[in-house]
């Protein structure tokens, strides 16, 4: 058992992560790449999707923690170049050391394997095993990446909507959903943002549902072609805890950076001059 504690937690106790990346990647890179975190047990990439830009696989380590590791130091990980890796627990594996099958053998995550369930029919060919855990796969690393349609994130429903929205993607603490302003909220605090460190940047109900979990969120946003944006706060005291919870850290491998934005000329021209008096 290794002697680190990481800082994610791994409720579930589950020791086997999904992960999508680049088809590129050569077994033995990929192997050397997970092999960086102690107890690396089994890992492969199966064939890339229908795009070929994406692939996805399974990597099982012998222990929770290392599970855990991984995905805190590996998670968004720019490899290769320009192609960041996504990783997330898959929890359809059983928990190492718990239940009658807690035991888990190399190998037992193959191509072949259940994600979910939907490849568990032994008399399943094995074409179709791998096109169902393909699919699988990708719902599940498209949702905990963002890409995946959202219900209900930044609608006035606030607390009890369902979001796509997955820990592992933020390297902070967060706190619970908050529903957003009520429509016609005047703007109190205007904060500005900047997504640095990542090719991509975070999808719009990413940002809003995680700007929205301070309070009183009328809107986040970013500028068009821009890796910097705005988010608007119907109460200062929001925007001050947006501020704390979320500056200089990362979210989804983009490093942000949120601070108070400078006074718009607009706002400017409507504050009565004092020399005027």
């Amino acid at each position: 058992m290794p002697t680190f504690e990481p800082a994610m937690a791994n409720p579930s106790g589950t020791c086997k992560l999904a992960i999508m990346a680049n088809p590129i990647l050569s077994q033995e890179k990929l192997w050397k790449l997970f092999d960086v975190i102690p107890g690396l047990e089994f890992c492969e990439l199966n064939q890339p999707d229908m795009s070929g830009e994406r692939a996805y696989g399974s990597v099982v380590y012998d222990n929770p923690k290392s599970a855990a590791y991984a995905i805190e130091k590996l998670h968004g990980f720019d490899y290769p170049l320009g192609s960041r890796i996504m990783i997330k627990f898959d929890e359809s594996a059983p928990a190492r050391g718990f239940g009658p099958q807690g035991g888990g053998h190399r190998g037992s995550f193959g191509s072949g394997s259940s994600m979910g369930g939907g490849a568990s029919n032994p008399n399943m060919p094995s074409d179709i095993k791998n096109l169902v855990n393909t699919i699988q796969h990708a719902t599940q690393m498209l949702q905990a990446s963002g890409y995946a349609p959202s219900t209900g994130v930044g609608s006035n429903n606030g607390a009890g909507a369902a979001s796509t929205f997955d820990s592992s993607m933020f390297s902070g603490e967060l706190p619970t959903p908050q529903p957003l302003a009520t429509t016609g909220s005047q703007c109190q605090e205007r904060l500005f943002f900047v997504c640095k460190d990542s090719r991509d940047n975070p999808p719009p109900h990413i940002l809003t549902d995680v700007f929205g979990r301070f309070g009183d969120l009328i809107e986040a946003y970013l500028m068009k072609g821009k890796k910097c944006g705005y988010a608007k706060y119907a109460s200062k005291e929001a925007a001050q805890r947006a501020i704390q919870g979320l500056n200089e850290q990362t979210l989804m491998g983009s490093y942000l950076k949120v601070l108070v934005a400078e006074e718009s000329s607009a706002d400017r021209a409507k504050r009565p001059r004092m020399d005027e008096y």
